[in-house]
């Protein structure tokens, strides 16, 4: 929100975003741009009540379902998303599906998280995300945008546990391990393996490796 804040946007008249989840960053966008429309969409239909009032004095319509597969309405001037183009099994498609959505000269800004992201939590179970860098993420989007901003940071957490871990995790919602349900033994096992590895003086590290790209649409 920040980022985009910083260019000074002009007057805005609609938005779109992907991926809202409970609306923690989308409070944070409409005061940033103060669209006249906000389009909002999450994969789950009772997200939908979170948004109730958002926009008081303007427009804001709910739109659920699978952002890669449901329509959206065109014309947009931003196009924003947080922490969930990760998810995605066709990003590269979604891309050039938002560069037909937006505006000429509109915005597309994501987070996502790159390769070294929650790497204790992959490294002991074995499996994980596959996260593209953030060299990846810019080769991608140049044939159709222009990139405005593109940077990645490392953030360490510590916590007194692997079990703290896992619980903070699934408060996220932003990870997934395995579809499979784990044993106790599977839990016993991953939460020793963890403080072997990556314990030090009696805590635990877990690692998040985000990615911020502003991009803006560029006419083929």
């Amino acid at each position: 929100a920040e980022m985009i804040g910083a260019l000074r946007p002009s007057p805005v008249r609609s938005v779109l975003e992907i991926g809202a989840g409970t609306g923690v960053f989308t409070r944070l966008l409409v005061d940033v741009l103060q669209p006249e429309s906000l389009y909002v969409n999450d994969l789950c239909p009772e997200m939908g009540r979170c948004f109730i009032g958002i926009m008081s004095s303007r427009r804001v319509e709910f739109l659920p379902g699978d952002a890669e597969l449901r329509p959206f309405p065109s014309g947009q001037d931003w196009i924003v998303s947080c922490s969930a183009v990760q998810w995605f099994a066709d990003p590269d498609a979604f891309l050039v599906r938002c560069s037909g959505l937006l505006q000429p000269e509109g915005y597309l800004a994501f987070t996502t998280f790159g390769p070294d992201n929650m790497q204790e939590v992959t490294r002991v179970a074995g499996k994980g995300l596959r996260y593209r860098s953030l060299e990846e993420w810019t080769d991608a989007l140049r044939p159709w945008y222009r990139v405005v901003t593109a940077c990645e940071s490392r953030v360490t957490m510590l916590f007194d546990t692997p079990m703290q871990v896992l619980r903070h995790l699934k408060q996220t919602g932003v990870t997934a391990v395995t579809r499979q349900a784990w044993t106790r033994n599977d839990l016993q096992r991953f939460c020793r393996t963890y403080a072997d590895r990556f314990g030090e003086e009696g805590k635990v590290k877990l690692t998040y490796h985000p990615i911020y790209i502003i991009a803006k649409k560029i006419e083929s």
